[in-house]
């Protein structure tokens, strides 16, 4: 007969190994990196678009932590980063536009127009961007613009 000392032992260990495999697999990857550097810039967005105003920025595209080469695309719709054959994207608020603001009043029409008609921005790992924000006139209400080239 096996006693309750030799039982509570060998599942201790069957639970410390299921707990070092569970861990193993949470480690992050190419898509939880990809994903941190997309929450990083959305992170960097809402904290200065949060302050209100102008504001101009240079953000450098990184590599992954464990050194690959990131791809970062910009245009109408979400921003993608690719690395390591994996793709992830995510929308940003406030949207990220890839045309210069020429002073005049917009409406929603104009934007989208200038979106869809504008070509994506591609960027690499260690490519600086300029982000730029300006208060501008939408639908004749002071919105915040961000572009960025």
């Amino acid at each position: 007969m096996v006693s309750r000392v030799v039982m509570s032992i060998c599942a201790l260990l069957v639970a410390g190994g299921l707990a070092g495999i569970v861990e193993t697999s949470f480690e992050m990857g190419p898509g939880g990196d990809l994903k941190h550097i997309l929450d990083d810039l959305q992170e960097t967005l809402s904290r200065l678009a949060s302050r209100g105003g102008d504001f101009d920025l240079t953000w450098t595209v990184p590599a992954l932590p464990s050194g690959p080469a990131v791809q970062m695309s910009f245009g109408d719709g979400p921003v993608v980063a690719r690395a390591d054959g994996v793709t992830m994207a995510a929308d940003m608020w406030p949207e990220i536009h890839t045309w210069a603001w020429d002073g005049r009043p917009l409406n929603m029409t104009d934007i989208e127009e200038l979106d869809s008609s504008s070509p994506r921005l591609e960027a690499w790992t260690g490519d600086a961007l300029a982000i730029t924000a300006c208060e501008v006139l939408l639908d004749d209400c002071r919105e915040l613009l961000v572009c960025v080239g």
